[in-house]
């Protein structure tokens, strides 16, 4: 049994203190003696649970935005007039050999059946206790299954794509008696008796599900997925400190990805690369000229399982934005811009690698829970702006763009380059076939807003094709998304018409109303 409830809150914000309500239609989903139940009983009951709320919503002529951790920067998280927790429906299931369609390909032992309140971490102790592990996730293990796919976590591991090329089926609930399931196809995954159980509707077909990859949350609510795991690996860990001069970020451009690691001593194949520079002196230009010192972490992926072993004093893989607190004055507009920059190689430097044996961390570990950014208690605002483009124009965007930040004055921020290539997703942000992610992480303030602002726009300007993370604190004006997603595509429909025409598929027209949240009306897409 299921119940959605209303919550007592007087104020509302996101994770990030970015987006705020006050009293609020907040509601909640309660799984009842859910311990024991098969997927498909649990399924069903969180899946009446929701239609009632859709339905009521309907009636009313209000909208509703499912949350999962709301740990996204933009109104995306908080678009909808009831705001609907889900991270009370947070059940793993296994899938057997009697739950697989025939002729499928695909190995049970790797598929997971996950509600979309799972967090990324629970699912990492639920896989890693059976041997297996995620190929890729992002940079805590906070998040939920649903909010992963609402606006397309893209990890950063190289020729892989983001955290939703793993996923394998989705559960849409869209009112009382009508859900959908969608695979991929031609051939179904799971058996068609078994999905009947608590789906209405199945497709098997290849461009919706790519659409259902990232929903935006005007898709329906998202009930389960159906994951794809990888057999248990561990990843040897270098951290390092280096200037770079254009050769090395020509290398990074060209997806030359062993030689840059040559230069760092490491002639490997790296399985991730993250490169986070200083937008003050972000490479060398030329001989002689000053640079500040990048700081570079990269995996290399075993898979022999009898070579597992700890070195002392592996722990979790830190992500710049604890870097940054963890050196944190207060009043960060009151700080010379280049601070954040600085106290980031002071804290990264404590943990290079520095000889010998490479410390050896799972992915659990290169993701683990978040550490709220606290100062004696005092969460501290942070900046986080995201864009994808075209890893062959790396050197092209970092020139233009850092002469755009220094000529506004700079920000509190340092600019982290990720790479990936071939995400799925029809609305993916990360939508180039090789793509590099710019990250913009710092301090909230002024300057970091304005700053990043301008190199984004000069990016964009100098006919750099750009796309922004739909959960950032980007500014997605209505041109730039018909710029990024709805431009002709002959003699296929745009991405946001594909997208589009999901939506008029998955719901009806009486309930395209209840997933329009504001965001989505701008943009074109409700």
């Amino acid at each position: 049994m299921a119940e959605i409830l209303k919550l007592d809150t007087a104020h509302w914000s996101n994770f990030h203190g970015t987006r705020e309500r006050d009293k609020p239609d907040h509601r909640a989903i309660f799984m009842l003696e859910d311990d024991g139940k098969p997927a498909q009983s649990y399924l069903a009951a969180s899946a009446t649970a929701y239609a009632g709320l859709i339905d009521e919503a309907r009636q009313a002529g209000v909208s509703v935005t499912a949350l999962g951790s709301s740990w996204s920067f933009s109104d995306l998280v908080s678009g909808g007039d009831i705001l609907l927790e889900t991270s009370g429906a947070n059940v793993i299931f296994e899938i057997a050999q009697a739950d697989m369609a025939g002729g499928s390909g695909v190995d049970p032992e790797g598929l997971a059946l996950a509600s979309a309140g799972a967090t990324v971490g629970l699912l990492n102790r639920f896989l890693e206790s059976r041997g297996r592990s995620l190929a890729t996730s992002g940079a805590h293990d906070g998040q939920t299954m649903g909010g992963m796919l609402g606006t397309g976590t893209h990890g950063s591991v190289i020729d892989f794509g983001g955290f939703q090329n793993q996923i394998r089926g989705v559960h849409l609930v869209t009112g009382t008696g009508d859900s959908v399931w969608i695979e991929r196809g031609p051939r179904p995954i799971l058996d068609p008796q078994y999905v009947a159980k608590f789906a209405d509707r199945r497709f098997l077909d290849n461009g919706l599900f790519e659409a259902a990859l990232v929903h935006l949350g005007g898709l329906g609510i998202v009930n389960a997925v159906l994951i794809e795991s990888v057999p248990l690996f561990e990843l040897e860990v270098l951290k390092t400190m280096a200037v770079l001069g254009r050769d090395a970020i020509g290398e990074l451009e060209r997806g030359e990805f062993r030689s840059f690691c040559a230069r760092l001593g490491y002639d490997r194949e790296p399985y991730f690369v993250e490169v986070v520079i200083d937008p003050f002196l972000p490479f060398r230009p030329a001989p002689m000229m000053p640079a500040a010192k990048a700081l570079i972490t990269v995996y290399f992926k075993l898979t022999d399982t009898s070579q597992f072993r700890r070195v002392a004093g592996t722990g979790p893989v830190d992500d710049i934005l604890r870097l940054i607190v963890k050196q944190l004055i207060d009043h960060p507009d009151r700080l010379p811009t280049p601070t954040v920059a600085a106290l980031a190689r002071m804290e990264f430097a404590k943990g290079v690698t520095s000889g010998g044996p490479l410390p050896k961390v799972r992915w659990s570990e290169a993701s683990p829970p978040f550490d709220p950014h606290n100062v004696m208690g005092v969460p501290v605002p942070l900046h986080n702006d995201a864009l994808a483009i075209p890893r062959e124009r790396l050197l092209e965007a970092l020139s233009v763009g850092n002469r755009a930040f220094l000529g506004i004055g700079g920000g509190h921020v340092v600019w982290t380059l990720r790479f990936v290539s071939a995400c799925a997703g029809t609305l993916a942000f990360t939508r180039f076939h090789n793509t590099t992610v710019i990250n913009m992480d710092g301090l909230r303030s002024d300057a970091s807003t304005d700053a990043s602002a301008a190199a984004i726009a000069a990016i964009e300007a100098h006919g750099i094709p750009i796309s922004q993370h739909w959960g950032k604190m980007g500014r997605i004006t209505p041109d730039r998304f018909a710029r990024e997603y709805d431009l002709p595509n002959p003699p296929d429909p745009s991405k946001a018409e594909q997208w589009r025409h999901a939506r008029s598929v998955f719901l009806q027209a009486n309930v395209q109303p209840v997933f329009a949240s504001e965001p989505l009306k701008k943009w074109g897409l409700a």
